[in-house]
């Protein structure tokens, strides 16, 4: 049986964004901002994933943290993909996420070899704040995007991983943690 899966660090409420959030949920109605619970990085989609090889997926996101410690990341600055006149998704910057990109380039060479399609865009860190569609309200969102794209929303120690399985409902996503793989001093 297979489960839509992803690994990722858990933010939630570790970091103070709620009035972006308010704002971002306030600027238009095709705008879908992330409840703070769900608030996480991702270091890499998987998709459907079959339950056969959650084992060997602890075992690489096990690896993929051997040798990284305990890190600080910082979160600074707002911006959207593909960009702030046309954006899909708003985002959280990260500042000090030099070992999320080593975790995350362990993790996509193991999870090829375990059959995996490769990632074609590369991983680059942030934290997704806001998914858009059907946006009618288009310029006040580029000008939160821009108002925000300075701000300061605390930082937070990383010192675990986790693969999640995340069931679709009409109510949004549920994540549930399927493994977590400690970083260690």
């Amino acid at each position: 049986m297979a489960f839509r899966a992803f690994v990722s660090v858990d933010v939630g409420d570790r970091i103070d964004w709620h009035s972006l959030r308010k704002e971002l949920a306030d600027v238009d109605r095709g705008v879908r901002a992330v409840k703070t619970e769900q608030l996480h990085l991702t270091l890499r989609f998987l998709g459907d994933t079959d339950e056969g090889l959650v084992d060997d997926l602890q075992e690489l996101m096990d690896r993929s943290v051997e040798d990284i410690s305990p890190f600080r990341l910082t979160f600074q600055g707002v911006g959207a993909f593909p960009n702030a006149r046309k954006p899909r998704v708003v985002w959280i910057g990260l500042e000090g996420a030099e070992p999320l990109s080593v975790i995350s380039e362990q993790l996509e060479r193991g999870v090829v070899k375990l059959g995996f399609v490769p990632e074609k865009r590369g991983f680059r860190p942030h934290a997704t704040v806001a998914r858009i569609k059907n946006v009618r309200r288009a310029g006040r969102l580029s000008s939160l995007i821009e108002r925000w794209s300075d701000g300061h929303f605390g930082s937070m120690e990383v010192d675990s991983i986790h693969l999640k399985s995340s069931q679709l409902t009409p109510q949004g996503a549920i994540h549930t943690t399927v493994h977590t793989s400690r970083l260690m001093d």
